[in-house]
């Protein structure tokens, strides 16, 4: 990776306005120099942050104080390509965003992470440069304090970060990987071994199932031929009980139509009732036909003479509403012409008011000329003051901006004072724990030589005890021959006992005498007490070595639970150390933190009288100008006051005008008034309406209308209101008492013809219920079968079940049988590649290739290191690296000691410090780095330090410069952070770094080439 160009905005100490920029390109090796503070570190803070997402701070930290937003854009070439990343956050959303570009011919940029998650974004550049963060500033990157990071790591940690360089972490993961497949492998062989003795037992059953599968069939068949015969013999006995249903379905449908046909003739007579009573309604109706007639004719009559004065009534209702509307019309206009006479009355009234009004108005004209001659006046002299406040507010704009300037300052100061303060009170906490790290040291130390101790005990008591096991498992053996030996000899003494009396020896069938019974009886019961007596000795031996093994397993079990604590006891031991080791460092940072901070509050003090010189600047001009706020304001509430003789003068001219239209308006008015009282005096209005009024009162006089004779004829009307009703039912009788007779004769003939049905259906029924009387017993008979063919039924049911179940296990005992042969030929396969997995995990592993290839590369890289340590320090010191150490178990433990060899012998790396520690720490660094160019898995061509070269005299200094200057031909980009003036001259090119009111500043100077070669003759 080589930086190209970087560009920031409001990233710490960099404002936006405008945002910075460098452009690296051509250069080969530069110094980035300025003031403590001036933002020369936040540079390369930005390209960590740009590239990883982190830096020495969280975002909010590197957030530019006062801003809401801030980003940066940096470009770099990896292996020939250009690349562009561009990371932003925001604190008002939270919002962290990150796009990776690459640079196309057309010099056009191509977006490499499609979807730019800042997660996939950080993934693929990791993957372009070969690292991520750690490792990036553990090599190409020595930020500021941090340049023995590397060094301070614990041996393993050590051991572990260098492989990780070497990207030896593939092979672990590997080496897992190979691992896992053959646990895999493992697990799947102990199923598969396990399924094949299950499939084996399975088919072992076959010849029983087999048997088993037969005997049920033929019981299933024997079932099926006896359920057969049961289904004929039910088939005929609901035949007959079919037929005798239908009889009895027979009975019920006679039943329900005598039913129906009793329901029909009750209804039947009930309607012949009440037509005969309708009959003789109708009939008395006609009866009084001639009364009917003459009334209905009387009524005709009267009704006429109604309607004729219904209509009079209404066309003098007609003229009466006329007669209203014209009254109510004259009294309108009446009403208009009164309203009008009083509208003009007061208008007349309020006009010679507004006269007098205008007049008092006129008579000021005097007063206010004279006030506006002192407006004028007063306006001169405010224009004055104006002139001079826009003097003065220029001034004070300039004021603000100086003490904005003046606090911005100031807080950055304090900013950085307080950082180095919080820093300067963290490493005096750290420092503070020296003597308790000590003392700690002081007791894990005996702490591990005890357990030293206990591990020599648990080695002694686990040879006891195989000692004992062996032992224990030669006396069951000899107890288990002495039982053996036994028995055989009880098996003889019960054949002699069984075969006595018998001519041979039942065990060798030579001729025995009652001599030689008795005397072979008597030696093997002397062998069996010999034998009970060595079985005896031989159990309580066992019991005795039983017992002691126990005792030492306990002591195995409880020095084991013991030894469990010693890896937290020898990790504990290692922090212990790794806080021994920041401690020394917190003293050096200590020293070099005080001179800081002291050179920071000299600069301080100088920005302060800069300040009080500049304020005094700004007094003397304000004096200068004049300017009194409060004459101003005098002048300018005078001239407020004043205003208003303006507007008054309008005023005046404006009644001058309305006083003569006023006066017009008024002798008009006054006219009005007068011929609007002759017209009501005289009735001079409404003349068509008058007219009008007189031609209805006449109509209304000729009508002839006599209310008194139409109320009496409507009284009669309302009297005899039923005639009309007796006529209707007069014409109705006529019409229905004819029909009313048919109905009857037809009423008659019906119920005579049920009365005659029902008869007939009773003498069915009757025969019918005669063959019913069977239908019980032939359903307790089917009732009955049904039964025992259903118990046959689920008999049968049962036996095919038992029957497919055995057809069921044979078909799978079949396919297991293949199942077999496949998963032993699957079986065979599996454990070739088990043991070829096993064989790559161990090539894969810690102790495989990886072991192999830090063999080669720590020797190379303690041979760079200590040339670079030897240029350092004049051939002074040389470094060891120590790839194995041995543990206090004797046992090979692997990590990376590094010793350092000088005049006065070799000695671990922590017990160094100050200048000395760092330029091993330097020297290891650079040779780090150069490793790291060299091999193709890291494609890195920069280096960069950002590290405080107080520490070093003049001899070191130079012996530093020399050394960068040779490392650096095998990289692109060299970039050099530092403060002192006397390095300034080594680099061909600088990048200056200043701070003002606006934020931190840098510009790129190219130095001339020769002026560099005179600087380092």
């Amino acid at each position: 990776m080589v930086p190209v160009r970087l560009q920031l905005r409001n990233f710490l100490s960099y404002g936006d306005n405008p945002p910075q920029e460098i452009d690296l390109q051509g250069v080969h090796m530069a110094a980035l120099v300025g003031n403590n503070g001036a933002g020369k570190s936040a540079l390369l803070d930005a390209i960590t942050w740009a590239l990883f997402g982190k830096a020495r701070s969280g975002n909010d930290q590197l957030l530019r104080q006062g801003a809401n937003e801030m980003s940066v854009t940096f470009e770099f070439e990896v292996e020939g390509q250009l690349y562009r990343v561009r990371r932003r956050f925001s604190r008002r959303s939270r919002v962290h965003t990150a796009v990776l570009e690459q640079h196309l011919d057309d010099k056009k940029w191509r977006p490499i992470v499609i979807e730019n998650k800042v997660r996939a974004v950080d993934e693929e550049i990791q993957r372009l440069l070969g690292m991520d963060y750690d490792t990036f500033i553990n090599t190409v990157f020595m930020p500021q304090g941090r340049s023995g990071e590397f060094m301070n790591l614990d041996p393993s940690e050590r051991r572990d970060l260098l492989a990780q360089l070497l990207g030896l972490e593939a092979y672990e993961k590997l080496a897992e990987k190979a691992r896992e497949k053959a646990k895999t492998l493992s697990g799947q062989i102990s199923e598969g071994e396990k399924r094949l003795k299950d499939i084996e037992d399975e088919l072992s059953q076959r010849p029983q199932i087999i048997a088993e599968f037969e005997k049920k069939r033929q019981e299933r068949d024997h079932a099926e031929q006896i359920l057969r015969q049961m289904d004929e013999e039910i088939a005929h006995v609901q035949r007959t009980r079919e037929s005798l249903l239908a009889v009895k379905a027979r009975v019920e449908q006679l039943r329900s139509e005598k039913q129906t046909i009793q329901r029909q003739i009750e209804s039947d007579q009930k309607d012949l009732s009440e037509l005969e009573m309708q009959l003789q309604r109708w009939q008395k109706v006609l009866a009084q036909e001639a009364q009917i007639i003459e009334a209905w004719k009387k009524f005709q009559q009267v009704q006429q003479v109604e309607q004729a004065l219904s209509e009079k009534a209404r066309q003098l209702m007609e003229l009466e509403q006329q007669k209203h509307r014209l009254e109510q019309a004259i009294m309108k206009v009446r009403a208009e012409l009164e309203g009008k006479l009083k509208a003009n009355e007061r208008d007349a009234a309020n006009i010679e008011q507004r006269l007098a009004d205008l007049k008092k108005v006129i008579a000021r004209r005097n007063e206010v000329e004279r006030q506006l001659e002192e407006l004028y006046k007063a306006r001169e002299a405010l224009r004055d003051w104006e002139e001079k406040q826009k003097q003065w507010q220029t001034l004070q704009q300039e004021r603000a901006d100086l003490e904005r300037m003046i606090a911005s300052e100031k807080a950055e100061w304090a900013q950085e004072e307080g950082r180095m303060l919080q820093e300067q009170k963290q490493l005096e906490a750290i420092i503070d724990g020296k003597p308790q790290i000590e003392q700690e040291l002081k007791q894990l130390g005996e702490v591990r030589k005890r357990f030293s101790e206990l591990q020599s005990q648990l080695d002694s008591a686990r040879k006891k005890r195989e000692q004992l096991s062996g032992q224990l498992a030669m006396l069951n053996t000899r107890l288990e021959q002495l039982r053996k030996a036994r028995k055989e000899t009880e098996e003889k003494l019960r054949l002699l006992e069984e075969h006595s009396g018998e001519p041979k020896c039942p065990l060798c069938e030579t001729v025995l005498t009652p001599q030689k019974v008795a005397s072979l009886k008597r030696r093997l019961g002397n062998e069996l007490k010999q034998r009970d007596e060595e079985i005896s000795e031989t159990e309580q031996e066992i019991k005795v070595r039983a017992e002691e093994l126990k005792r030492v397993d306990e002591s195995i079990v409880q020095a084991e639970k013991e030894l469990q604590k010693l890896p937290e006891i020898e990790q504990r031991f290692g922090e212990i150390n790794r806080r021994l080791a920041e401690v020394v460092e917190a003293e050096r940072k200590l020293e070099a933190l005080k001179v800081e901070l002291e050179l920071l509050r000299q600069q301080k003090t100088k920005a302060e009288e800069r300040w009080q010189k500049q304020r005094s600047e700004l007094d003397e001009r304000e004096r200068a100008i004049g300017y009194d706020p409060d004459a101003h304001r005098q002048c300018q509430r005078k001239v407020e006051t004043l205003l208003r003789f303006e507007s008054e003068l309008e005023q005046i001219r404006q009644a001058e005008e309305e006083l003569s239209q006023q006066q017009e308006r008024l002798e008009r008015l006054k006219a009005e008034i007068a011929e609007l009282n002759r017209k009501l005096a005289t009735n001079d209005f409404a003349h068509d309406e008058r007219l009008q009024l007189e031609q209805v009162k006449e109509s209304i006089h000729k009508l002839g209308y006599d209310s008194k004779r139409h109320q009496e004829v409507r009284a009669w009307l309302q009297r005899n209101q039923n005639i009309p009703q007796w006529w209707q039912q007069l014409q109705t009788a006529k019409e229905q008492v004819p029909k009313i007779q048919a109905w009857i004769e037809q009423l008659k003939q019906r119920i005579k013809e049920g009365e005659r049905k029902l008869s007939e259906i009773d003498s069915q029924e009757k025969h019918l219920q005669a063959q019913l009387a069977q239908l019980p017993e032939v359903e307790e008979r089917l009732s009955e079968l049904l039964g025992r063919r259903k118990a046959r039924e689920n008999e049968l049911h049962r036996l095919n079940e038992e029957v497919g179940a055995l057809r069921y296990k044979l078909e799978e005992l079949s396919r297991k049988e293949q199942e077999k042969v496949q998963l032993e030929e699957r079986l065979a396969q599996m454990r070739e590649e088990k043991t070829d997995y096993e064989l790559l995990a161990e090539a894969f592993g810690r102790n495989g290739i990886p072991k192999m290839i830090l063999r080669h590369a720590v020797p190379w890289l303690e041979d760079e290191a200590s040339r670079l340590l030897a240029r350092l320090t004049g051939g002074r010191m040389r470094l060891r690296f120590a790839l194995e150490s041995q543990t206090q178990r004797g046992t090979q433990k692997e990590d990376l000691k590094i010793f350092v060899s000088d005049e006065l012998g070799e000695r671990p790396y922590e017990l160094y410090s100050g200048g000395e520690k760092f330029r091993i720490d330097f020297a290891v660094r650079v040779a780090l780095a150069r490793l790291l160019a060299h091999r193709a898995g890291a494609p890195l061509r920069t280096l960069i330090i950002d590290e405080g070269f107080g520490s070093q005299d003049k001899e070191g200094l130079e012996a530093i410069v020399e050394t960068i200057q040779t490392v650096s031909k095998e990289f692109a980009r060299v970039l050099i952070v530092t403060h002192l003036d006397e390095l300034r001259d080594y680099f061909p090119a600088l990048i200056e770094v200043t701070k003002g009111s606006n934020g931190s500043q840098c510009r790129l100077i190219i130095r001339d080439q020769q002026e560099v070669f005179d600087v380092q003759a």
